[in-house]
């Protein structure tokens, strides 16, 4: 029980650096892309480190792929400060939409999460279209909300499955385990 509650802190935290990421959004572009590339390093580090805290869990896998895209995308953003932000952007677009086959492959994966892995895998894939279909116009601004939207679906991801872990320890929900199958816990 207790590393549930570090779990849900640490996704905490990752959902409220990406809320950050989106409330601030109007930076000038090279302190932008500084403050962005670490906050994707620091999110999908902290991502990967809760997710091999649960290794026996069946959205283990999404979260480790999700966690290593984000914190790629912050170690390319960290050193290519002076790039183009439209080959920024675009790689936060490719990435994004990645994450976003993720999602859906997972969703096919954890039946009591299948919805939230649905939406929010057709969330992020829509977003990397949306930035891969507006290249003339991408900014900083679509940037931010790409990592933003990342790190919010990975933090509320975490604290969903940490939710349905304790509902299963206590008999009321069913059980993921490693080997895909899905068994009831009895009461």
């Amino acid at each position: 029980m207790k590393r549930a509650g570090g779990r849900v802190g640490l996704a905490a935290l990752v959902v409220l650096l990406g809320a950050a990421v989106l409330a601030n959004t109007a930076f000038a572009t090279r302190p932008s892309v500084w403050t962005l590339g670490w906050i994707a390093l620091m999110g999908g580090s902290v991502t990967v480190a809760v997710a091999l805290t649960r290794a026996r869990e069946e959205s283990f896998r999404s979260s480790v792929v999700s966690g290593g895209l984000l914190t790629a995308l912050g170690l390319m953003m960290q050193s290519h400060l002076e790039a183009d932000i439209t080959a920024l952007t675009l790689m936060a677009g490719v990435i994004t939409a990645g994450d976003g086959v993720n999602r859906l492959l997972t969703a096919t994966r954890v039946p009591p999460m299948r919805s939230w892995f649905l939406a929010s895998g057709l969330l992020s894939l829509a977003l990397g279209a949306m930035a891969l279909g507006h290249l003339v116009t991408l900014s900083t601004t679509l940037m931010a909300v790409l990592i933003g939207v990342q790190l919010i679906l990975d933090g509320v991801s975490v604290v969903l499955a940490a939710a349905q872990m304790t509902l299963a320890s206590s008999g009321a929900a069913p059980v993921l385990r490693h080997d895909h199958f899905v068994e009831t816990v009895p009461a």
